[in-house]
């Protein structure tokens, strides 16, 4: 089932490896002046995710950046070494779907399904065929690592899962902000995987298991804090109240989950 999932997520995209670079690949990537030098490195760790574009940004992606620098390094601006990485995340990922989906359900079968899904869904299509969509697929492969490893923690209590969970979870912080959703998911890993919530107590004690990860978003928020000058946007109430802001994103997961079952 392992190799079922891998060859469906690699010969999915394998004509990707043909393709061009497009839209914002030539911003990030062809016209960046900070991918062919060695000592851009702490320009990247202290810029914000479009230096290349003469305008503030509050994306702080210093791992995606320093991927596309690696990636120069090894294939120089040829396209097809850029497509290669991401299809090489995404098997990674379709493969950690499949751990997540078999330790939930405790069958193979099961958890396999889950990934050949996951591996050829098409809503996928434009995070993987994209380059510049890489952020997407890195942040969800660190995020589901550093799941993953939570729930080892748990079943093991070995003390190097937890860290395992932490490192990771920073990573899928720095490829991209979404990843701050993690200490919610892993309460409800508790509530619904483990039955751990039951009273007051389990719940407090939920809260401290969660508060290394909370500690690491503190980490994230001051080094993006020296690197941007800033935590969070301050222009993102320029289009909306709050209550829009709220609804658009409950509208925006709404559409995501209709995309999901729909295909």
């Amino acid at each position: 089932m392992w190799l079922c999932v891998a060859l469906a997520a690699v010969l999915g995209y394998a004509a990707t490896l043909t393709y061009d670079f497009v839209w914002d690949d030539t911003l990030l990537i062809q016209r960046s002046w900070r991918l062919h030098q060695w000592r851009s490195l702490p320009t990247i760790l202290g810029s914000h995710f479009w230096a290349e574009v003469q305008e503030a940004s509050h994306y702080y992606r210093p791992l995606v950046t320093l991927s596309f620098f690696a990636d120069v390094q090894l294939w120089g601006l040829t396209p097809a070494g850029f497509h290669l990485t991401n299809l090489l995340a995404h098997l990674a990922t379709s493969l950690a779907v499949l751990a997540l989906g078999r330790r939930l359900t405790g069958s193979l079968w099961a958890g396999g399904i889950a990934g050949l899904v996951f591996a050829l869904h098409p809503l996928h299509t434009e995070s993987v065929a994209f380059i510049s969509g890489r952020s997407d697929v890195l942040a969800t492969l660190f995020f589901l690592w550093a799941l993953l490893a939570y729930a080892a923690w748990r079943d093991t209590g070995r003390r190097w899962t937890y860290v395992l969970s932490l490192a990771s979870f920073f990573l899928a912080l720095t490829a991209k902000e979404v990843a701050a959703t993690l200490p919610a998911v892993l309460l409800l890993y508790d509530w619904a995987a483990r039955g751990d919530l039951a009273s007051p107590r389990a719940v407090g004690r939920a809260v401290l298991r969660c508060s290394g990860y909370l500690g690491v978003m503190a980490l994230y928020a001051g080094i993006r804090l020296v690197a941007l000058g800033r935590i969070v946007d301050a222009e993102a109430s320029a289009w909306g109240s709050l209550l829009t802001r709220l609804l658009t994103t409950l509208d925006i997961v709404a559409s995501y989950v209709r995309g999901t079952i729909s295909g």
